[in-house]
């Protein structure tokens, strides 16, 4: 659909003329964001082997919602940071409480500050991270979510935001099919072997 057809997605007579061209029809909002969603994303946690196998739970955010499943799943037993892949997301907090039960104990924040330059772009910073990791570690990083997120993490330890000893848990979220739109990121890490990306 177009752009101006997008941004209609949540009005309720757009919704019916979908309806109405292609019947009945359960609709996923963008980023998997309702209930649904939620209880999903707290299975990444108990397939884990649970939230008090690790001290610190991370991910990147887009809409918040694998964080909210997160958060649900870990309750007091550890911490979940999130790194918002939007600079200027500070709205995530009050969009990830809303998908969260009332009154219910949790431990969490967002790191905002590792977000920049913007939505979707690297800056050399960025793009000689993902190069280092990859030569380290052999995973490639998708450009959008875990190259922020994994940057994030890294700058925190070397921080000594982490205390001493703390077991550390960085969900990589896919993504990967993101590269296939960089090309002219893609082209300046030719050490990564981009034909195996599907």
């Amino acid at each position: 659909m177009s752009r101006s057809q997008y941004r209609q997605r949540h009005q309720a007579d757009f919704i019916q003329t979908l309806h109405l061209q292609f019947g009945d029809f359960f609709l996923i909002p963008e980023g998997g964001a309702n209930e649904y969603g939620v209880q999903g994303c707290r299975e990444i946690i108990i397939d884990a082997g649970g939230a008090e196998n690790m001290d610190y739970w991370c991910a990147a955010c887009g809409t918040g919602t694998m964080l909210a499943g997160m958060i649900a799943a870990c309750e007091e037993k550890s911490i979940v940071l999130g790194f918002p892949a939007l600079p200027k997301a500070e709205f995530l907090y009050q969009d990830i409480e809303r998908q969260l039960q009332p009154n219910h104990y949790r431990r969490w924040t967002l790191h905002t500050q590792y977000a920049a330059p913007q939505y979707a772009r690297l800056n050399d910073e960025l793009l000689q991270f993902i190069r280092r990791f990859y030569l380290q570690h052999r995973i490639v990083l998708d450009a959008v979510y875990t190259a922020k997120m994994m940057y994030g993490i890294y700058d925190l330890i070397q921080k000594d935001y982490f205390p001493a000893g703390s077991r550390i848990a960085a969900v990589h979220s896919g993504g990967l099919q993101g590269w296939h739109g960089m090309l002219q990121y893609q082209q300046q890490l030719p050490e990564i072997p981009w034909q195996l990306i599907q």
